[in-house]
Parts: C-alpha cells; structure tokens; sequence
C-alpha cells in the first residue's frame, strides 16, 4: 500500500466527515484500486454507505473486510449493526456464534460494543438463555 493509497483512504475518510459523500466514495474507491485488502478502508466505507441507509452495500463492504481480517472484533460489530437496523435479528446472533467469537475475550468485547446499542436484543437474548 503506497503513500497516495494511504492519502486517499485519509482524505476520503475527512469527506465523509464533512458529508461530501460522493467525493469520499470516489477516494475510497481509488485507495481500492490501488490495494484492493485494505480492510480498514473496506469497512470505512461500509460506514458511509450505512450512513447512506445504503444497508445492502454496507453488508458487502462490512464482510470483505472481514474476510481480509477476520480477528477484528469492531467489524463484526458494524456488520451486527446493519444487520439489526434491517430487523435481521437472527442474523445477529449468527455473527456472535462465529467461530472467531469463540473465544471468550473476542466475544465479549463484541458483547460489550453491541449491548448499548442494541439493548433490547441482548435482554431477549439472555431471557432466552436463561430459559434453556
């Protein structure tokens, strides 16, 4: 991954920031050409297509990344959470079953990171559990 890669990937990521949302797209998709696994720069811009109620987008931005890196705990969540924004609850708990999730500390820090967000899932969750 080159010098300009990286000034794009930052230079898109400022973009969004400050809602120029076609432009960051541009930059994000020119820091891919560049170095198509770059996972940080594919879950960026899941954000921004997440941001954009584009769901559908942001699921496939949000599984490439973690197909590159997929011991990376906040990808997992930001899938989570576009998934839940669909009413794909089932979905969501699929994820905290991973086989990367497995492990007790990766889990819980997905646990943690979802559970003030989702709030209600995990109540339902452990009402389930609880009943087992």
């Amino acid at each position: 991954y080159n010098n300009l890669g990286l000034l794009y990937h930052e230079q898109a990521k400022a973009l969004n920031l400050a809602g120029k949302k076609v432009e960051s797209k541009t930059l994000f998709q020119k820091a891919l050409k560049l170095k198509d696994d770059n996972y940080l720069c594919w879950n960026d811009m899941g954000i921004l297509y997440y941001q954009e109620g584009n769901f559908e987008e942001a699921i496939k931005c949000y599984e490439k990344s973690i197909s590159i890196m997929p011991d990376n705990a906040v990808l997992y969540c930001n899938l989570a959470l576009v998934l839940n924004d669909q009413g794909k609850t089932t979905e969501v708990l699929n994820i905290l079953n991973h086989p990367y999730l497995k492990d007790n500390a990766a889990r819980e820090r997905v646990e943690i990171m979802l559970q003030n967000t989702l709030p209600l899932l995990f109540k339902n969750k452990k009402s389930t559990d609880s009943g087992l």
